[in-house]
């Protein structure tokens, strides 16, 4: 069951969970941003590393 649902451009949150006590937008906002915020780190860790051939 969806308890909650966020949507941005690049991502959709969706909390499953049917014992889930509640959640604020505010809080799925900052979730989202958390999650945004890990990949870009990724990706500008995976753009600095030197290519391997």
């Amino acid at each position: 069951m969806i308890i909650a649902e966020m949507q941005t451009e690049a991502a959709t949150v969706r909390i499953h969970d049917e014992f889930f006590t509640g959640v604020s937008q505010g809080s799925l906002e900052h979730i989202s941003q958390i999650i945004t915020n890990s990949y870009k780190r990724r990706n500008a860790e995976k753009e600095k590393a030197p290519k391997q051939e």
